[in-house]
C-alpha cells in the first residue's frame, strides 16, 4: 500500500508546472511558438497520465478500505 500512497501524492515538478503556466499564457495571447506548443502538449499529456495513475492508485486504496481526504493528496514534504 505504501507504493500506492506515493503515487497518490505525486505531482508534476514545480519547474514543469511553471513552464506550463508560462506557455499557456503565451498560447492565450497567441504568442506561443510551434516548438513551445509542442512542448506544452507533451507536458499536458504527462499531466494527464499522472492524473490517471493517481486515480487508479486511489481506487485501489479505496477498494482496500482506505478513506482518502484532500489532505491525503498533499505531498509528504508540504
Amino acid at each position: 500500500d505504501a507504493a500506492l500512497w506515493v503515487v497518490v501524492r505525486e505531482k508534476l515538478p514545480e519547474e514543469i508546472q511553471a513552464r506550463m503556466s508560462e506557455m499557456m499564457t503565451k498560447n492565450s495571447r497567441g504568442t506561443i511558438t510551434n516548438e513551445e506548443y509542442t512542448e506544452l502538449i507533451a507536458h499536458v499529456e504527462e499531466g494527464n497520465k499522472l492524473t490517471l495513475r493517481k486515480a487508479t492508485a486511489m481506487n485501489y486504496l479505496m477498494d482496500r478500505g482506505y478513506k482518502i481526504t484532500l489532505d491525503d493528496l498533499k505531498p509528504v514534504d508540504e
